[in-house]
């Protein structure tokens, strides 16, 4: 039996890598669907569901063709685990994808929102695209945005593998992704920022290589126990203020997860050097 190794490069065309992006497709498939209705469903038993949404949104128009961008993030999701050469790569990415999800579930469950817009009648092929759509979406499970999330794991993708006007167009494709999901009434826009946080919280914690913070940082001493100790006070700080003043301040959550973030890198540089490592 042919032996796939982790970390050895191989090619495209590789049949055990194929199949490995196969199986990493389905299992994310069926978990995204499993995952998403089960948390719209529970929303939908819950009284009086909150929506963050600010006064200027009115003034975002709805823009029908939009619904194909948007739609096109369920190609571009499926195709990307097999855009990768080495299974150490393929293995990130879907991992990514993976923890995009259940971050974004997660808070769907504890934190639901609803889309309050009435979105106008479409007609025609346009109309349709929409109407399939909409048997799907709901009006819950919408901050953080999971196309958000998932266009900042595809953007990395897609810009490592493709060169040129090619890889210029893909991301300029990927960025209107996002913006549809505005201009298709489908997000409030409290949800661009926190998919966005979700999708480079993923990146961050599963960077290329497999390990968290891999290679980033040299060995110190304890004083990295205290640096750290000192980001972590700043990121509780923080996210109190979150806490106590509600509403828009929940932006804070981007200074919070830097904060946290950097702590933990100084908190495992710590851990380098009293390991012996």
């Amino acid at each position: 039996m042919q032996q796939l190794s982790v970390d050895s490069p191989t090619t495209a065309a590789d049949p055990a890598l194929t199949r490995l992006a196969a199986g990493w497709t389905i299992s994310l498939v069926a978990f995204f669907f499993t995952t998403y209705a089960l948390a719209a469903w529970i929303s939908g038993l819950r009284h009086n569901v909150p929506s963050l949404v600010f006064g200027w949104e009115v003034h975002i128009p709805f823009l029908a063709w939009t619904i194909v961008p948007y739609w096109s993030t369920d190609l571009l999701f499926v195709c990307s685990p097999f855009l990768f050469n080495s299974r150490a790569e393929l293995d990130t990415h879907c991992k990514r994808l993976l923890a995009v999800q259940a971050i974004s579930v997660l808070i769907f469950l504890l934190f639901p929102l609803q889309f309050t817009f009435g979105r106008p009648h479409t007609t025609g092929l346009l109309g349709w695209i929409f109407l399939l759509r909409t048997g799907f979406d709901t009006q819950f499970n919408q901050a953080p945005s999971l196309h958000v999330g998932f266009a900042v794991v595809l953007w990395q993708a897609y810009s490592r593998h493709m060169a040129g006007n090619a890889r210029w167009l893909t991301r300029g494709w990927i960025v209107l992704m996002s913006l549809a999901t505005l201009t298709t009434f489908r997000h409030h826009f409290i949800d661009l920022p926190t998919g966005l946080w979700v999708g480079l919280f993923c990146a961050a914690i599963l960077p290329d290589g497999g390990s968290p913070a891999a290679g980033t940082l040299s060995p110190g001493s304890s004083k990295w126990f205290r640096i750290g100790a000192l980001y972590a006070v700043g990121a509780i700080l923080f996210s109190a203020a979150a806490y106590r003043v509600g509403s828009v301040a929940w932006l804070i959550i981007w200074p919070v997860s830097a904060l946290f973030f950097a702590a933990y890198r100084r908190w495992k540089s710590a851990n380098l050097r009293f390991d012996g490592r």
